[in-house]
């Protein structure tokens, strides 16, 4: 995945942000994170929700190429003791079939007149032409570990062209056995729960593993499997897409793009007066919200079924009451009125409470105690139960949840990130857009009957691994704009940007109050010269700074060592076989600390 770009970030995020408005009731008022006041454990909930959020959308993305409700339940078993591998193999042969001669008259016709006598005639080529018989087998299956042998096959088809060639060279190798795509998906795997729901939770009690929402391992692993999976689905797309260069087809590859498929992985949040008032948020979230669906399912246009199974079956057919809007947070505009006040006026309320609580000390007052609760928040999603039928697209009914899970032990009513409902919302829009596409891949591309090798299997996978790679850059720029909104709001509040030359000038200053004049770092600056005369050169180890500043001497502590304090000789450099330079000993000390994150 390419690095952070804020330019073409914030392009991309502003016509996501178009659609989002048309998902949400026009109460709501999503906005760019960073547009929106907010306080920092929010950005820890922000990169919780991105993870989950992009977990569930990578399992709305590979149930298209297979993934099913046993499998995954298989899969999570695999993961707790074993890695777990999503491979694609494939095997290729090309043999000659036979030859045959064909004359081809020109189009161009010469008419001779001798005599009186017309005479018309063409040129008439003969070409012999060979044909090939070429054979695919691809497979996309998973194992646990290095058993390759318990695997689970997610897709597979072989399927046959008939090369023409004009020589007797074969046009592929006659027999070749690719290089297996392998990608490990254990970390997605185990971020599920037992129960469907997916668990991802940044650990923030350790500060040596936890720096900020991004730096802190839980996202980098995170990071890992997505661009791990990111480079498996690109190199997915190249082979088929190799494969289709063979055919010679009419179809524009174009569409096999899903650019226009909603991702729901998004850094926005809800501004507070885009929220109305409602009941309180223990009521709103202890109603699970779940979405009731069925999987994308796609068939054979020669199929003829009872009940219109030819058509890709809705996706997103929820009732009435898991649409309703789970209702904001009653605080906003009163946080709002509170952050409006002066500071004078915040420290007299604070006095107030202070007294009215030792007021109530004083009191003998029979109470019972309280527990500190955790909340959790949950969106849910819904994985499908496929049966691989004889075309070997996947059919069944969706009845696994899963479940995004978001956890936090602070006021979740002071939050902005987003909440069930809304979540749903979009990853409901995310499973809309995804039946649409197959929608239309099916009317275009052939079924596998009739197809030789590009067909609806191969153009269903090649939208699937797009569609992946997009949610996995969508994570990383997600993720990355916490960083980058983070270092921006630090160097507002210092009023400028701190560099590696502010920190050494820091030291240098504080040295000057710690050190003796005798024993205070000094610049690494000597002047090379013969007794009584002027310098001949210069000496010097300095530091270069990465953001364009001067290059300076490093500062060193130094002690002169003279044979009259130490036992050390002095130091004798032979310059010719008669002349021998003589040299008092310096000591010198340079303590240089790297800091990984400048």
């Amino acid at each position: 995945m390419q690095e952070f770009h804020e330019a073409t970030f914030l392009r991309q995020l502003n016509t996501a942000l178009v659609r989002v408005r048309t998902i949400l009731d026009n109460t709501r008022d999503p906005q760019y994170a960073a547009n929106v006041s907010h306080n920092y454990q929010d950005k820890y909930l922000l990169a919780e929700f991105l993870t989950n959020t992009a977990l569930a959308g990578t399992l709305n993305g590979l149930q298209l190429i297979g993934l099913n409700d046993s499998n995954l339940i298989l899969f999570r078993k695999w993961a707790h003791t074993r890695t777990v591998t999503l491979s694609l193999k494939s095997e290729e042969a090309c043999s000659f079939e036979r030859e045959a001669t064909r004359s081809v008259e020109s189009p161009v016709s010469r008419t001779t007149t001798v005599f009186g006598v017309s005479v018309t005639d063409k040129v008439v080529t003969k070409i012999t032409e060979y044909f090939w018989k070429f054979v695919v087998k691809y497979e996309i299956h998973a194992y646990p570990g290095n058993n390759k042998t318990e695997g689970v096959t997610l897709q597979t088809r072989t399927c046959e062209y008939e090369i023409v060639t004009t020589s007797k060279t074969t046009p592929r190798p006659e027999t070749k056995i690719t290089v297996p795509i392998n990608t490990e998906i254990g970390w997605l795997l185990r971020n599920v729960h037992d129960d469907g729901r997916l668990k991802f939770k940044i650990n923030r009690e350790n500060p040596k593993t936890c720096h900020t929402p991004r730096r802190n391992d839980d996202v980098e692993d995170a990071l890992a499997q997505f661009q791990q999976l990111h480079g498996w689905c690109e190199h997915v797309n190249r082979y088929f897409r190799s494969l289709f260069s063979v055919e010679n087809h009419h179809f524009d590859l174009q569409s096999l793009s899903s650019d226009e498929v909603f991702v729901p992985v998004l850094p926005i949040m809800l501004k507070p007066q885009g929220r109305p008032q409602t009941s309180s948020l223990v009521e709103e979230f202890s109603q699970e919200l779940t979405t009731p669906t069925e999987p994308l399912v796609i068939t054979d246009r020669t199929q003829e079924p009872e009940s219109d199974h030819s058509k890709i079956k809705d996706v997103s057919a929820t009732s009435e009451k898991e649409k309703e809007i789970v209702s904001p947070r009653k605080k906003d505009k009163k946080r709002d009125k509170d952050e409006a006040l002066s500071p004078r006026k915040k420290k007299e309320r604070e006095e107030k409470k202070l007294k009215s609580k030792s007021k109530s000390k004083s009191k003998i007052i029979e109470a019972t105690p309280t527990a500190t609760t955790t909340t959790t928040t949950t969106t849910t999603t819904t994985a499908p139960t496929t049966t691989a039928n004889s075309t070997g697209v996947g059919t069944g009914a969706w009845n696994k949840q899963l479940t995004i899970n978001l956890e936090t032990t602070h006021n979740q009513e002071d939050t902005r990130v987003f909440s069930v409902g809304e979540a749903n919302l979009l990853l409901d829009e995310q499973k809309r857009n995804l039946k649409q596409k197959l929608e239309e891949v099916a009317s275009v591309y052939p079924p596998s009957s009739f197809a030789k090798l590009l067909s609806v299997h191969e153009a269903v996978i090649c939208v699937a691994s797009h569609h992946l790679q997009l949610i996995a850059k969508r994570y990383h720029e997600g993720v990355s704009s916490l960083e980058d909104m983070l270092r921006k709001q630090l160097v507002a509040a210092i009023g400028r940007e701190v560099s590696v030359k502010d920190l050494s000038n820091y030291m240098k200053f504080h040295n000057h109050k710690l050190f003796k004049a005798q024993y205070a770092p000094k610049p690494f600056s000597y002047a090379i010269r013969r007794p009584e005369h002027y310098p001949e050169g210069l000496l010097v180890l300095e530091h270069s700074f990465t953001d364009g500043t001067v290059s300076e001497p490093v500062h060193t502590i130094c002690q002169h060592l003279t044979p009259h304090h130490t036992t050390i000789p002095p130091l004798k450099l032979p310059i010719n076989a008669s002349t021998n330079c003589k040299q008092s000993v310096n000591l010198t000390f340079w303590s240089k600390k790297k800091n990984q994150y400048f």
